[in-house]
């Protein structure tokens, strides 16, 4: 029965490698955008976690650049706070160097989410 129990770091389902976290920094991305979103909240963790539907120590991590969010709650904060959806539309469509037909699906997506949204 082997075991490693020795100073050999493991790495696990889910850890990012450092090497693919250099070109992007999507977690600061994200942070940045809830940091303007949310700049008028008192309690600014509880009330992305509202939006979100995830937990305030959650949002506390995503305000701290320490992890992005997932895509559920990135969509269920687009939804509910009309500041996020501007900041988001901002930081998702602003890149003038991506490929044209990549925008226009991204666009159309975009679209798809906020009338699935609106209808219910």
């Amino acid at each position: 029965m082997g075991g490693s129990w020795g100073a050999t770091q493991r790495k696990f389902r889910g850890q990012t490698p450092k090497r693919f976290l250099q070109n992007t920094d999507t977690a600061g991305l994200v942070r940045e955008t809830l940091r303007e979103s949310y700049s008028d909240e008192r309690a600014v963790s509880k009330a992305i976690a509202e939006d979100t539907g995830m937990s305030p120590k959650a949002a506390e991590n995503w305000l701290a650049g320490d992890n992005p969010m997932s895509l559920t709650a990135f969509l269920n904060a687009y939804h509910n706070n009309p500041r996020f959806k501007a900041w988001a539309r901002k930081l998702l469509l602003g890149d003038g160097e991506t490929d044209p037909s990549f925008q226009a699906e991204l666009s159309a997506f975009i679209r798809a989410v906020q009338q699935r949204g609106d209808a219910g």
